[in-house]
């Protein structure tokens, strides 16, 4: 696994904050530095970072970003990071390709670069090749890829190298970017999504795809959202999880592989306290601190020491208790109480713990 030593052959490195995505992980030391790792390319070969290091070199092991912080959070998509300091300000890098560094240009970024529009952030969220945020005024915006109506605001097509405010006057608590959709909370957990809807992705109770906010079909009350790879899943307010859109390799852990057009409960009686959609898996913290993935296995991105998918979620083999999990599309990352970050996936089915970071070779 890349970037990853076996439990216990050293000592591990302390983090803040941990993304994964397609091909690379990104995180944060205790001092609120980014640091990288995993493979400089993604899957799209019409669209090929130029150069090809613009996030970062090929490595196992973290790489610390030049002029990488201080910052308190970050995101990750498929070739790009953003990432926000103490009072709110965005900076993002990366290849850029799709207008996704979000500063009026297509310009690869080896190094962070203010957000366009000057806006504190409360919170933002990666796409693949999208992302979003909401202002510290529960406004939505979104920049990078349209092709799917993913950034909400009112047309199919094109891409925007600024953030674009989400059609519709909503105020928003949280949002969520995942593959080819995306989805928010308004401040009393009413769900909306829009994007591609071919899967019921949308939550909508059709599969009509939507370039503005769509309501998601019932009447739960969310505390938090996650969009993946053509699915979501909300944190509902008695915690328990619900799941929606498409359902290859069991990915929203009801059971089956049949897809749902309308929010389903995850199997289980589980009350959860943190969900995370990947590419084609999700995995939760239980109240109590286990962690449970399901969905597709191939690459040992489920965690409990087999490559065998599950319909419905399945106990992490990890020997801590974790707090915080992020699904990539390949990968799952988390981080304990104690700030030790540990990955699974990649070909590795086993929770390893990540190494310290290194200076960015010149």
């Amino acid at each position: 696994m890349a970037g990853c030593d076996p439990v216990g052959a050293r000592d591990p490195a302390r983090w803040i904050a941990i993304d994964a995505s397609t091909a690379f992980t990104c995180a944060l030391t205790p001092a609120g530095y980014a640091a990288c790792w995993g493979a400089a390319y993604w899957d799209f070969p019409d669209f090929q970072p130029d150069p090809p290091d613009a996030v970062m070199p090929n490595s196992a092991t973290p790489i610390l970003v030049p002029d990488g912080g201080p910052f308190v959070s970050l995101v990750v998509s498929g070739a790009d990071v953003c990432a926000l300091d103490v009072i709110g300000a965005a900076r993002c890098w990366g290849a850029n390709v799709l207008g996704t560094v979000g500063d009026g240009t297509f310009t690869a970024r080896r190094t962070p670069v203010d957000l366009a529009g000057g806006r504190q952030w409360r919170q933002l969220s990666s796409g693949l090749t999208h992302m979003c945020g909401v202002t510290t005024d529960q406004k939505a915006y979104c920049w990078g890829n349209n092709f799917s109506g993913t950034l909400g605001a009112g047309a199919f097509g094109g891409a925007s190298t600024i953030p674009v405010e989400v059609a519709g006057q909503h105020t928003f608590d949280g949002i969520s970017a995942g593959t080819v959709s995306t989805c928010a909370l308004t401040p009393d957990g009413h769900a909306f999504c829009w994007g591609q809807n071919g899967s019921g992705e949308l939550g909508t109770g059709s599969t009509a795809s939507s370039p503005f906010p769509v309501a998601v079909a019932g009447d739960l009350m969310f505390t938090s959202i996650t969009v993946g790879g053509s699915f979501a899943c909300g944190l509902a307010s008695d915690a328990k999880a619900y799941c929606w859109g498409w359902n290859n390799s069991g990915r929203l852990g009801k059971g089956d592989t049949t897809v749902s057009t309308v929010p389903v409960p995850v199997l289980g009686e589980l009350a959860w306290a943190q969900l995370s959609a990947g590419g084609a898996h999700a995995c939760g913290i239980a109240v109590g601190g286990d962690t449970y993935c399901w969905g597709l296995n191939n690459l040992g991105q489920l965690g409990d020491s087999t490559f065998d998918s599950a319909f419905q979620p399945k106990r992490v083999a990890a020997s801590v208790a974790l707090v915080r999990v992020e699904s990539g599309s390949r990968s799952t990352c988390a981080i304990d109480n104690d700030g030790v970050a540990y990955c699974w996936g990649k070909g590795n089915p086993v929770p390893t713990r990540v190494e310290p970071p290194v200076a960015r070779p010149q």
